[in-house]
């Protein structure tokens, strides 16, 4: 079976800028996000605007994580969907336009209050930090949903990729 024509032109693109390896993580995830906005400036259907929601939550031993709620424009309480975006553990995050995009997208049509967990990266947060903030999340979301618009007794878990193991 071919590959869809739409799909051939966004490897195709992504392929011609991928960034060079880099053994410094900041750089590595600077030289990543812009690939990530020019990708999804040239092949991402524009979401609408949806109502975002930052919290930051208490990891007690690790860094503090914070939840973005992206909130569709209909009455609640509804369920929450805590959300883990993909990476390799390594990149990514709630304000990389692939995810938030995503993220959005989502809430938009489910419609659910998306949850997004944005989990500390390794290797400066090495293995179980990333563990600890979705479990605080997914504890935040059960105790303070409510306050949110959130139904607490329907909240799903999913990620993408390294966020699917998370999950």
């Amino acid at each position: 079976m071919p590959l869809d024509p739409a799909i051939k032109a966004v490897y195709v693109s992504a392929s011609r800028r991928r960034p060079h390896a880099s053994q410094d993580p900041a750089t590595e995830r600077r030289d990543a996000l812009e690939l990530d906005r020019q990708v999804v400036a040239d092949f991402t259907v524009p979401v609408r605007a949806i109502e975002t929601r930052d919290v930051t939550v208490p990891v007690p031993g690790y860094p503090d994580v914070r939840l973005r709620l992206f909130i569709p424009p209909v009455a609640g309480p509804l369920p929450a969907y805590l959300a883990f975006f993909g990476g390799s553990f390594r990149r990514g995050g709630v304000e990389w336009p692939s995810a938030s995009s995503a993220f959005a997208f989502r809430a938009l049509r489910t419609p659910a209050i998306t949850v997004a967990v944005d989990y500390a990266l390794a290797p400066e947060h090495p293995y179980p930090a990333a563990v600890h903030q979705g479990m605080a999340g997914l504890e935040w979301v059960a105790r303070e949903g409510a306050g949110h618009g959130i139904d607490p007794a329907r909240i799903a878990i999913g990620g993408m990729s390294s966020g699917g193991n998370l999950a």
